[in-house]
């Protein structure tokens, strides 16, 4: 498994360009949580009605 490859590298710390910077105990932890994710279901995205309700929330926050 690929994870366990990246897990054998030893890395104490992992830097992304569009995450945080993991450090420690950290990287082992998100190395766990990656192995669990084929197993999650599918997220849900917000259907049209939420949207317009997010737009709506967010155009009277403006006006007050």
């Amino acid at each position: 498994m690929a994870i366990e490859r990246v897990r054998a590298l030893g890395a104490t710390t992992v830097a992304s360009c569009h995450g945080v910077t993991l450090r420690g105990g950290q990287v082992d932890s998100a190395l766990n949580l990656m192995t669990e994710l084929p197993y999650l279901p599918p997220h849900e995205w917000p259907g049209q009605a939420e949207l317009d309700a997010i737009h709506e929330a967010m155009a009277g926050a403006t006006a007050a």
